[in-house]
């Protein structure tokens, strides 16, 4: 199988070689589609990397965007999901996330019930990791740039590694 990946929410980060998708018409955006009130226009199993970096604290129905992301996941297919960690809230976004935010959707978590027992993910991994969003907002938005040795905005951000099991569970 050829390898498909999506940069899901992707905004002016595009990626060469990828499927890059927003729900604006960046250049460079490939697929134009609201991930918070639309389906993601794929067939079922036809991807096997889908990036959503700083997307799902953007959406109200977070959960229903997971869901689709695993709909089109071909099995053994990889979601890496990139969002603020615990109150780090931006002016865009409608909701924080932490370490137990993604529990409902991973094989063999004990915190909570799952959503959809038969649709949980394999955790590969989880990380903290820290960047400097202000940075990245006054860039982006106002064309400011700021020297990397200047460390204002600085915060954390959560990363899931989550792989759609290439056998259902029991």
């Amino acid at each position: 199988m050829a390898l498909v990946k999506l940069n899901l929410g992707c905004g002016k980060n595009i990626r060469v070689g990828w499927i890059n998708l927003d729900r604006t018409s960046y250049p460079g955006v490939d697929v134009i589609c609201d991930v918070d009130t639309e389906r993601l226009p794929f067939e079922d199993q036809t991807l096997t990397y889908i990036c959503a970096s700083h997307v799902l604290e953007h959406c109200w129905r977070w959960e229903a965007v997971v869901l689709e992301c695993y709909r089109v996941l071909h099995p053994g297919g990889m979601l890496e999901v990139r969002v603020p960690f615990k109150k780090n809230m931006g002016a865009y976004h409608v909701r924080f996330f932490d370490s137990s935010s993604m529990d409902a959707f991973i094989q063999g978590s004990d915190r909570f019930l799952s959503l959809e027992p038969k649709l949980d993910f394999i955790l590969v991994g989880q990380e903290y990791t820290r960047h400097f969003p202000l940075k990245w907002h006054l860039a982006h938005y106002l064309g400011i740039r700021i020297p990397n040795s200047i460390p204002i905005g600085s915060r954390k951000e959560i990363v899931w590694y989550l792989e759609k099991p290439t056998e259902r569970p029991t």
